[in-house]
């Protein structure tokens, strides 16, 4: 079973009989954010490219070299101290990120504007694999927190809605790192 399924049965079930279960994001959504969590055409309004290699769980690079920076997520930081709020998960985000999208054509789609770049010159983009918006599956199963430094009007609140539920689920960040700091998403870029 590829990562992609795992995963997404593992947020499925992890709401147990005994507890009323919230509702699906999807099943709440207005039609226009639906992209934000899935992408229901073959990549025909985006890029499809190559990921060479994943950094961390919210930056890649591509075949040619150019770096993707995840639009609308901040996964905690690769080379922090992993006991501090801004180092803790950071190897599992980063290797639950590679596990879904190292080595394999990605579709990448930009906001309304075009593509833009970050203060590091890595370009901003949604990311799908499989036709589901990676950048949501990060934030829902726990991996990212939201990001809204940069320009994501578009999926902001459906981002926010994905957080709410790994957070009430303490998914991820959210449960495991919790004790390490109040707020698991204090850190920055």
């Amino acid at each position: 079973m590829r990562p992609l399924t795992i995963s997404l049965l593992f947020v499925i079930l992890s709401c147990s009989g005994t507890e009323e279960c919230p509702e699906s994001p999807l099943e709440s959504l207005e039609a226009d954010q639906e992209q934000c969590f899935a992408l229901f055409d073959d990549c025909r309004d985006g890029d499809l490219v190559l990921v060479t290699s994943v950094y961390d769980g919210d930056t890649i690079t591509l075949d040619g070299g150019s770096k993707v920076r995840l639009l609308g997520i901040n996964s905690p930081e690769q080379n922090k101290d992993p006991s501090t709020a801004e180092g803790c998960m950071a190897k599992e985000a980063g290797d639950y990120l590679r596990s879904l999208i190292d080595g394999r054509q990605v579709c990448l789609r930009y906001p309304a504007g075009g593509a833009t770049t970050d203060r590091y010159g890595r370009t901003l983009a949604w990311v799908y694999i499989d036709g589901y918006n990676v950048n949501s599956l990060m934030i829902s199963t726990g991996h990212a927190c939201v990001f809204d430094r940069f320009p994501d009007p578009e999926c902001l609140d459906a981002f926010l809605y994905a957080e709410e539920h790994a957070s009430s689920w303490e998914l991820g960040i959210w449960g495991y790192c919790a004790d390490v700091h109040q707020d698991p998403c204090s850190f920055s870029d």
